[in-house]
């Protein structure tokens, strides 16, 4: 169990760089946060100008 930067240095070692594991780690690593923004998205929104109400 490692942080997503440890773990994705991991993947270089002292002569070359693997960029194939770097990007696909990358891609991995941020399907989930974009998914999350896409679906809450309205909430989101909804709850910013819902607070900037003012009555």
């Amino acid at each position: 169990m490692r942080t997503l930067p440890v773990g994705l240095a991991r993947f270089q070692n002292q002569f070359a760089p693997r960029w194939d594991l770097l990007m696909a780690g990358s891609v991995m690593a941020a399907v989930p946060v974009v998914l999350g923004f896409v679906l809450l998205q309205r909430l989101f929104v909804r709850g910013l100008t819902g607070g900037a109400v003012k009555e």
